[in-house]
């Protein structure tokens, strides 16, 4: 037991071994004592995770990093965008469908492939100009409905993997600080929420816009800036 709790970066995989190891001695007769109860009583605490984000100025430079002169640029520009002003998951960008853009309304309406919720986002300016800027001058002729494609022929919607990369390498190549954070579209969902949350948005409203199904779930977000839940501006606070 000593052992294990002075190795707190291995507890987890410690116990699990020590657990087998003491399974096998067990059915092998080497011991006579069950030791299943002593593992089952025994629970490592997970240290809590905090998500990783990046300040509004540090998002802008992302977003200004990406060089839009080719038509590589201008899908991952308007990709980052979709994650860093929408907060859309990799996943719901790559399924992204002409379809499901209403250019009339300035509305996105989709189904998320996480949550399977409908939801209606309202399509931004900035967002929408790169989107055009794309589909006009940048995404290959093809009957294909998805928005975003490869950049070689024989052309495919593009994957999750695509998207994950694009935005990662625009990041990376920003030059912003990545140490010991996560750096690709969901970190730009949680920076999304910090804005929302600085900008004095309830818990409901970044729950309906990040297209969570219980507000719950959106807990998770508020990691980013506890002291400022309970801050007032303006003789409200910022938790509902």
């Amino acid at each position: 037991m000593s052992f294990v709790l002075t190795h707190p970066t291995n507890k987890v995989n410690i116990v699990s071994a020590l657990r087998a190891l003491f399974r096998l001695w067990k059915e092998e007769h080497i011991l006579e004592r069950d030791f299943s109860q002593f593992f089952e009583s025994f629970r490592v605490r997970h240290p809590e995770r905090v998500p990783s984000f990046f300040t509004k100025e540090e998002v802008m430079r992302i977003e200004n990093s990406i060089s839009r002169s080719s038509a590589v640029g201008k899908r991952n520009y308007a990709m980052t965008l979709l994650a860093s002003r929408l907060g859309l998951r990799a996943s719901d960008i790559e399924n992204l469908r002409l379809n499901q853009i209403d250019w009339d309304n300035n509305l996105i309406t989709l189904t998320m492939q996480k949550t399977q919720k409908v939801i209606q986002l309202l399509l931004l300016a900035e967002v929408g100009n790169a989107t055009i800027d794309y589909l006009r001058n940048g995404r290959p002729k093809t009957e294909l409905d998805q928005v975003f494609l490869s950049s070689r022929a024989p052309y495919i919607g593009a994957t999750k993997s695509c998207v994950c990369a694009a935005i990662q390498n625009a990041i990376i190549t920003s030059g912003v600080d990545v140490n010991l954070k996560h750096h690709g579209p969901h970190s730009l969902r949680h920076s999304l929420a910090n804005a929302m949350l600085h900008e004095a948005a309830s818990l409901p409203v970044i729950s309906e816009s990040l297209g969570h199904r219980h507000t719950d779930t959106t807990m998770v977000y508020l990691k980013i800036d506890i002291p400022l839940l309970s801050c007032p501006r303006n003789g409200r606070k910022y938790y509902p």
